[in-house]
C-alpha cells in the first residue's frame, strides 16, 4: 500500500473528520509492506500484511485462502485497456478505485496509466500490490475521503448501497464504470440524474453533470450504513 494514500484514508468506525494514523513495520519504495493503521479517536487498530490492508471494522470474519484471491486474478490486456477507456483518465496524479469484479485488471491497467495509484478494494486485492498498486478490503463502506478518486469502476452486480459509495468517492468530472450493468444498475443511474456517457460492450459508463445541483449520495452515515441519494 502506498503511503501516499494514508492521507485519503478514514476511520472505518468513525468516518470522518478520522484519519488513520500510520504505524509502519516495513516500507520498501515507499510501499508500506507491513504494519498497522490505527485511530485516534475510536483506538482501533488495522492491519497491514504483505502490502494488503484490513480495513474492516471488527469483528473480522477470517480471509479466504490465497489460493481463492489468487484464482480471481488473471491478467488480460485488453479488458484493462478497455476500463481505461472508458475510466477516461489519461495521466495522474490521483487514484483510480476499483472493486473485486476488476482486480484481474489492476495491474496492467496501473501500467497503462501514467502517474496513478490503483486501488483495488476487496479481497481480489490480495497478491496484486506492487508498483502502481494498492490493495485493501473494507466492510459496507469504503473507508476513503469523499471525491478522492479519478476513477471508479464497480461490478453490475453490486447493489445501491455499493453504486452510492463509488459516487460519494468519486471526484468531481470523474466517470464511474459499471460492468456487466443491470436493468437495476441503469435505473440507478437514470434515478441519481447521472450523464450516461456509454451503455454497450458490457459497460455502463457515467459521470456526475458538470453543473449544476449534484446528484451525491449523502455524506458519510458510518460503518455498514448504505448511503442514500440526496436530491
Amino acid at each position: 500500500m502506498h503511503i501516499g494514500l494514508v492521507e485519503q484514508l478514514l476511520c472505518p468506525r468513525c468516518g470522518p473528520p478520522y484519519g488513520l494514523i500510520l504505524l509502519a513495520q516495513e516500507v520498501r519504495e515507499r510501499r508500506v509492506q507491513q504494519g498497522e493503521f490505527g485511530c485516534p479517536k475510536c483506538r482501533g487498530s488495522y492491519p497491514v500484511e504483505a502490502g494488503f490492508g484490513d480495513l474492516r471494522p471488527p469483528p473480522r470474519s477470517p480471509a479466504p485462502s490465497a489460493r481463492a484471491a489468487a484464482a480471481r486474478v488473471a491478467s488480460d490486456p485488453d479488458a484493462a485497456l478497455r476500463l481505461a477507456a472508458a475510466l477516461g483518465v489519461a495521466q495522474g496524479p490521483g487514484v483510480l478505485l476499483l472493486d473485486d469484479f476488476h482486480a484481474s485488471d489492476a495491474r496492467a491497467l496501473a501500467g497503462i496509466v501514467d502517474d496513478v495509484e490503483v486501488v483495488v478494494a476487496g479481497w481480489g486485492g490480495q497478491g496484486v500490490a506492487g508498483p502502481g498498486l494498492s490493495a485493501f478490503v473494507a466492510g459496507g463502506t469504503i473507508p476513503i475521503r469523499d471525491g478522492a478518486a479519478l476513477g471508479v469502476a464497480v461490478g453490475g452486480d453490486r447493489d445501491e448501497a455499493a453504486w452510492s459509495e463509488s459516487l460519494r468517492v468519486l471526484a468531481d468530472g470523474g466517470r464511474l464504470v459499471i460492468s456487466g450493468p443491470s436493468d437495476a444498475s441503469r435505473e440507478w443511474v437514470r434515478r441519481n440524474g447521472l450523464v450516461q456517457l456509454l451503455d454497450g460492450g458490457g459497460m455502463l459508463v457515467a459521470t456526475v453533470p458538470p453543473a449544476g445541483p449534484k446528484p451525491r449520495p449523502a455524506m458519510w452515515r458510518g460503518p455498514g450504513v448504505p448511503s442514500s441519494p440526496s436530491g
